[in-house]
């Protein structure tokens, strides 16, 4: 039963990463429900910079480090302080593109690949409830009820979230090419089935030409279904 629930999950990756669904995952950056719930993210995020007087460059590391460890107690159920600094210090490697500091746009696509990550569909409604959940857990209003701020880390604690999604974000600012998903069926699907092949006898070269073909059949500027 175990080797089968594994195989569901890996025919659930598969099927997540194929080129018509990350495309529709991509897409939903720009959904105007999901855009509603990143608002009230950056909202609280400058509203906390403002009272640091740290708002002329956009969002910088040690903003950044303080949201992503609040986020970090609230999603993984075992705390570690010192796991929390190296992950934000990975993410924030990876969300700046080499920037001094996250604009809003830049803002906006970290807070959504971690909601693609942590969300087993793909719909507006998941996505935004997810992110208005997980909000609620790292933000409340001020003391005089004006505006949001970010919780004291120790007022936050796990909150059952599970991650979804194969551990490789979206990039939502890259084109959204038949390269880009090219190469994260490569990076990620590809290997899932590798790893999910092993030992069956035959089956690893075949799995890898077929998924070989899917990726070398995608036409530039446009998806395979």
């Amino acid at each position: 039963e175990e080797e089968d629930d594994e195989e569901e999950v890996n025919l659930h990756m598969m099927e997540l990463n194929s080129p018509a669904n990350l495309k529709r995952r991509l897409a939903l950056r720009n959904d105007p429900g999901v855009i509603k719930a990143l608002e009230r993210w950056w909202l609280t995020a400058v509203s906390t910079m403002e009272m640091e007087k740290a708002t002329d460059l956009g969002m910088h590391y040690k903003q950044y480090k303080e949201m992503s460890t609040r986020i970090f107690k609230a999603i993984m159920e075992y705390w570690d302080e010192e796991e929390a600094h190296e992950a934000a210090d990975e993410d924030w490697e990876r969300d700046c593109k080499g920037n001094d500091a996250l604009s809003k746009e830049l803002f906006f696509d970290a807070i959504f690949e971690l909601c693609d990550l942590w969300t087993a569909g793909i719909s507006s409604e998941e996505y935004a409830g997810f992110l208005t959940d997980l909000f609620s857990k790292v933000a409340e209003m001020d003391e005089n009820g004006n505006y949001y701020l970010w919780r004291p880390t120790e007022d936050i604690s796990y909150a059952g979230f599970t991650q979804q999604k194969a551990d490789l974000p979206l990039d939502p600012s890259a084109e959204a090419s038949s390269s880009h998903v090219a190469n994260m069926l490569a990076s990620a699907a590809y290997q899932e089935q590798l790893q999910e092949e092993q030992g069956k006898d035959g089956a690893r070269r075949r799995g890898a030409g077929d998924l070989d073909s899917r990726i070398g059949g995608l036409e530039p500027g446009g998806y395979n279904a």
